[in-house]
């Protein structure tokens, strides 16, 4: 094989680089998602103090000196960018965003959580559907109080207790440990020898599973956020060019700790992996 050179190089970013481009995408990013509500100034100035010198400037300096050595820059990269890059270089690395298995809270999509996924679960006979309901089950039986218990948690919140767990943050709480619950079928195979399995790949397939289940109920996790928008792992795969055997860099971008966003927020950070833990 001949060595490689920067022609046989591409990078490619899939993030907004102007501040008209950051404003286009605020509307349907994934982890700009928590700033939608922001006041204009504060946009304003979330773009100018973190998001400027923090993303754009840095690559802005990369890709200029890669441009200087022969390397492919290309900006505001889509999923058929990904497949004409793949065509014409041996090496592409995406400048991107990956979003997870972990559910958050802008994952749920139904204004009544609880009761619309116990629903849901109580309809499928699989053994995950089965855990993910005996445990919102079990957590709701907690909450359901006789009046005079409820009283009591109302005077405790009222004198400065601690506030009673929303119904949001319990399935939040029951999904995410139902991505590494151990269960029967998956630990024993049929010939009785156990089946072993790392923690990221249970994660990523679990959460392909409750996609699955809860579709209508659950924004995806697992995809790959290019200028498009979010793209799923198996669309992206399809797209790579049939003959391409070089090298694909999907490495994790961690955008809200460049840009310090990890307590912008009362929400939990988006999770942004590596793409490869989800194949």
């Amino acid at each position: 094989m001949t060595p490689n050179t920067p022609a046989d190089v591409s990078i490619a970013s899939t993030v907004p680089l102007s501040r008209e481009e950051f404003g286009e995408r605020l509307g349907d990013s994934d982890w700009l998602s928590r700033y939608r509500s922001f006041d204009p100034g504060q946009i304003d100035g979330f773009w100018r103090d973190d998001y400027l010198p923090m993303v754009v400037e840095p690559f802005q300096e990369l890709s200029e000196e890669a441009a200087r050595l022969g390397v492919n820059v290309t900006k505001c990269a889509t999923l058929s960018t990904l497949g004409e890059l793949t065509e014409r270089s041996r090496i592409v690395v995406l400048f991107t965003h990956w979003k997870g298995s972990a559910i958050v809270f802008d994952d749920l999509i139904s204004p009544d959580p609880l009761r619309e996924l116990m629903e849901r679960a109580a309809t499928d006979n699989g053994d995950l559907a089965k855990y993910i309901l005996t445990r919102l089950r079990t957590r709701r039986g907690i909450k359901s109080q006789s009046p005079w218990r409820r009283m009591g948690s109302w005077l405790s919140t009222a004198l400065g207790g601690e506030r009673e767990e929303s119904p949001s943050a319990t399935v939040l709480e029951v999904l995410n440990d139902a991505l590494l619950a151990p269960l029967p079928i998956e630990t024993v195979g049929a010939d009785g020898l156990q089946i072993l399995e790392s923690e990221v790949s249970r994660e990523a397939r679990r959460r392909d599973e409750m996609d699955e289940l809860f579709a209508g109920l659950l924004r995806p996790g697992n995809r790959l956020e290019l200028f498009d928008g979010m793209q799923p792992k198996r669309r992206v795969e399809e797209t790579i060019a049939p003959a391409f055997d070089g090298v694909l860099d999907l490495g994790k971008l961690h955008l809200h700790r460049a840009c310090g966003l990890s307590g912008a927020s009362e929400k939990e950070p988006y999770s942004d992996g590596p793409v490869s833990d989800a194949y």
